[in-house]
């Protein structure tokens, strides 16, 4: 877990540098899309990396981190100004199974998905990573998604996130 808290922000802002990969899903609208940046930004947990403040919600289910369970989190990463003002830059969402093998290690389905502070997604990425027990990463595989396999896998997870709201 260790590696992911330090390579993720380091994965996304070296990738979300290419091109759009999609725009808002259908039956969400902007209105929606906004709706949830200032929950987060309002809500969130602040954490500081080289990318800047990350505000979070996550969504851990079930809380019980020792077990097989699911890890959503979405971010507004951004900086806070001098007079106090957070200015954000974009919206990074990550969802993840994490699956405890027999062994003590564990699978982790990550899926990756930065996204402008418009709501268009950036290049989106699904990672497949074994972790020991003590949290390194064993090995992980890396997929770039096609725009139509972003908007797949976004659309559902958006919605969802919207509707628990």
């Amino acid at each position: 877990m260790r590696f992911l808290k330090s390579f993720i922000p380091i994965l996304i802002l070296a990738l979300s540098f290419a091109r759009p990969a999609a725009a808002l899903p259908d039956g969400v609208s902007l209105g929606d899309w906004n709706g949830l940046v200032k929950k987060i930004i309002a809500e969130g947990t602040a954490s500081e990396s080289f990318a800047g403040t990350y505000l979070t919600l996550k969504r851990i289910e079930p809380a019980d981190l020792s077990v097989t369970h699911r890890a959503d989190y979405l971010s507004v990463v951004g900086s806070y100004g001098e007079g106090g003002e957070f200015h954000a830059g974009q919206v990074e969402a990550v969802f993840e199974g994490w699956t405890k093998l027999s062994n003590g290690n564990w699978t982790i389905d990550q899926w990756l998905f930065p996204a402008t502070i418009e709501g268009d997604l950036k290049r989106c990425y699904h990672v497949q990573i074994v972790e020991d027990n003590q949290g390194s990463v064993i090995e992980h595989e890396l997929k770039a998604l096609t725009e139509e396999e972003a908007s797949e896998a976004w659309a559902p997870r958006l919605r969802a996130w919207l509707e628990q709201l």
